[in-house]
């Protein structure tokens, strides 16, 4: 078992749950010592490394941006001295240009050649030829321009070209002051852009003169001018801190990555006579620190393979650690949760192997006690239940095994009264117990009455009255059941492993007793329910002994009230309460006159009164017994008649107590057919046609129909009516 799977059972889940078995990781970590062990690995190596990460990751950033601000210093510089070059270039061949046109003034443009211009013009005697391009108005001259020009010199100004479009005009001064001539050219910004590439590879370089942008090939260019203009100081604005290395940290207003930009003054005034240009040079912040792009990918991965790996010597410190310790925490979790199943097994070595042990053979009692204890519990609900012997010796034959730990048990019963043949139950392993066997008392059994302790019998010694029910392989273990130093009952409990435990050997006396005690208390009960049963037949017949004409008549129609009954299908209760008002439906007559009940003639209608008040008496009678409320309807109403017109209540149909109209049909029958001082009784086919005859007004069809069944099931059956009712 792994110490995660251990830490999973037991230690991170709470009773009656499990964390996922593919997470040993986070179930171990939820030991507080675990943790503090994975920590202090943690805190060892995770983080100086990560520490070290960080502080690297910075120092190399700062470096690379430091020399990113040199690279586009330096490539400012150098391109700012190009362009210086092409302008001289460009100066170089207007001054070529004016020399051939002043000694051939209708030269063609093809000998008039000036590279790096969009148009030239040539201005002389106050005249303007179009030299290469389209023409354009050359700006103004300023008195010491003009004077630059005059002495051969050139200038550079801004101007418009022959679109009217914003253009950089060159003006080269030839001749004479009086006579000034002047070659004018616009200046192709393509060419003064092949000066910018002796910038970084990845960098933008700009040229901004004045407060025009020249050439700049990137968005936010004058976002970037006013920003090196700040720079410089040339707004007025106080200059930044990164002024003396030439050096700007710059956002353009789409919300780029900044840039590192360097920039260079391209000084014209000297030679030109122009405001200075500014060279720009800007390289993306994320360019500059491209190359820490793969340490941003390879030191999460470091750092995750760090932390493996302190989880993997943690882990293998806690599991040498802590396992043993984790695997007794899962057992008491389990013994806790009353699973015995699995015991703990720990092969340290050590104590903790030999603490496994003994909290194993602690486990296996705590499970034989839990057992048995529930076994026994539910052999007291069962015996406590029942109230029948035979119930009684079930749940003995279900339960005792796993109470006491045995792989069979033999109930053997004791005659109640006179000797004569004891009654064997037995069960073994998961089998159905067999068939209840009578074995003749003899000589054994006459010895066991007088045991009263257990007594073990190895294998092949096992009496004659338990060895045919329990298997050869079996020792046996015989406790007599005693109560009140009588021997009620044996129980013998077959062992294939040897002879018992003394803990199972109490165990199983304990049980013992339960069952002495449940079978005499269900003795009890039967001899208490037989004496009921015979307190109420004695009662029928004294009632019945009051006149000769009665005799035996409760008696005759609890007997058909009862076979009526359960054709009807009625439940155990019901045919309960039928039987003990069918036995006392006429308890009442004991307050009617014997004059009256053996009277020959008919009655007067105050003797007939009389009679009536019968069933009032016998309910009154009955009333205070809490054990005959059911029977209190059938004694009150079983002479209501289905039209109503019966007594006391009057009442109709199914508004008269089932068990009312059930023995209202047996009374009658019983009364036809038993002879009476004013006539005698019918032959029985003559009563049942007369029962059938009154079905509608007096009984229930339904009832009615379950009589005559069951007088065809005696044989007999209805005959002609030949008289009155």
């Amino acid at each position: 078992m792994s110490f995660g799977r251990m830490m999973a059972d037991s230690l991170a889940s709470p009773p009656g749950t499990d964390l996922p078995r593919d997470r040993p990781w986070l179930a171990a970590l939820r030991s507080r010592v675990a943790r503090r062990v994975v920590l202090l690995f943690f805190v060892c190596a995770v983080v100086p490394m990560g520490a070290v990460g960080v502080v690297s990751y910075a120092y190399v950033g700062r470096q690379l941006t430091r020399d990113a601000e040199t690279r586009v210093e330096r490539g400012a510089k150098l391109s700012g001295q190009a362009v210086i070059d092409h302008l001289q270039s460009i100066e170089g061949d207007l001054r070529a240009a004016a020399r051939t046109l002043a000694a051939q003034p209708q030269a063609s443009a093809d000998w008039v050649g000036v590279q790096g211009t969009r148009a030239v013009l040539w201005v002389h005697d106050r005249a303007t030829r179009v030299i290469t391009g389209d023409a354009f108005e050359p700006p103004a001259l300023t008195p010491p321009m003009q004077r630059q020009l005059a002495a051969g010199g050139s200038v550079i100004l801004h101007g418009r070209d022959g679109a009217g479009a914003p253009a950089v005009v060159m003006a080269h001064g030839a001749g004479p002051d009086d006579r000034l001539e002047v070659l004018w050219a616009v200046i192709d910004p393509s060419y003064v852009a092949e000066a910018l590439p002796f910038a970084p590879i990845d960098a933008t370089v700009c040229l901004f003169g004045g407060d025009r942008t020249i050439a700049c090939p990137m968005p936010g260019a004058d976002s970037l001018r006013a920003a090196v203009a700040r720079a410089r100081g040339a707004t007025g604005e106080p200059t930044s801190s990164a002024a003396p290395r030439r050096v700007l940290q710059w956002t353009d207003a789409a919300g780029r990555p900044p840039f590192v930009v360097g920039y260079w003054e391209v000084f014209l005034r000297a030679t030109f006579l122009s405001d200075p240009w500014y060279i720009a040079v800007a390289e993306s912040r994320a360019t500059v620190l491209q190359p820490l792009a793969s340490f941003n990918r390879t030191f999460p991965f470091m750092l995750l393979l760090t932390l493996l790996v302190v989880l993997l010597v943690s882990q293998n410190q806690i599991r040498r650690s802590l396992e043993p310790l984790g695997l007794l925490m899962a057992g008491t979790g389990r013994v806790g949760r009353r699973d015995f199943s699995e015991p703990v097994l720990v092969r340290s070595g050590d104590e903790f192997e030999e603490l496994a042990g003994s909290f194993n053979a602690m486990a296996q009692r705590l499970d034989r006690q839990f057992r048995m204890l529930e076994a026994r519990s539910h052999i007291d609900r069962a015996v406590l239940a029942a109230l029948d012997i035979e119930r009684i010796a079930a749940a003995v034959l279900d339960g005792v095994p796993l109470a006491v730990g045995s792989d069979g048990v033999v109930l053997g019963l004791a005659p109640d009264s006179e000797p004569g043949s004891w009654h064997l139950m037995t069960r073994v392993g998961a089998t159905e117990p067999a068939p209840c066997q009578a074995v003749p008392t003899h000589a054994e059994l006459m010895e066991l009455e007088a045991a009263s302790e257990p007594r073990w019998f190895p294998r092949g010694a096992v009496p004659s009255y338990v060895a045919r029910p329990l298997a050869a392989s079996m020792g046996v273990l015989v406790l007599p059941l005693r109560l009140e130093r009588r021997t009620v009952g044996v129980l013998a409990l077959g062992y294939r492993r040897g002879a018992p435990s003394g803990e199972e050997v109490e165990a199983a006396r304990q049980t013992g007793d339960q069952v002495a005690v449940a079978l005499a208390n269900a003795r009890l009960l039967s001899q208490l329910d037989r004496m009921s049963w015979g307190t109420v037949a004695a009662l029928a017949r004294a009632i019945d002994a009051k006149s000769h004409w009665t005799s035996g008549h409760s008696e005759r129609v609890t007997d058909l009230a009862l076979a009526i009954g359960r054709r009807l299908g009625l439940d155990a209760t019901a045919l309960d309460n039928l039987h003990r008002g069918a036995l006392l439906h006429d308890v009442g007559k004991i307050g009617v006159a014997a004059e009256i009940l053996d009277k020959v003639g008919p009655l007067s209608p105050a003797e007939h009164e009389l009679m009536r008040r019968h069933v009032r008496i016998g309910a009154e009678i009955l009333a205070p017994i809490p054990s005959y409320a059911g029977a209190l309807p059938v004694v009150l109403h079983h002479h209501e008649r289905w039209d109503g017109s019966g007594y006391p209540d009057g009442l109709s149909g199914e508004a008269i107590p089932l068990l009312a109209r059930v023995l209202a049909v047996a009374d009658t029958y019983d009364a036809l057919t038993s002879d009476r001082p004013y006539r005698s009784g019918l032959a029985p086919p003559e009563a049942v046609a007369r029962i059938r005859q009154a079905v509608a007004a007096q009984f229930d069809p339904a009832v009615t129909d379950a009589f005559l069944d069951e007088m065809a099931r005696r044989g007999i059956r209805s005959a002609p009516v030949t008289g009155g009712a």
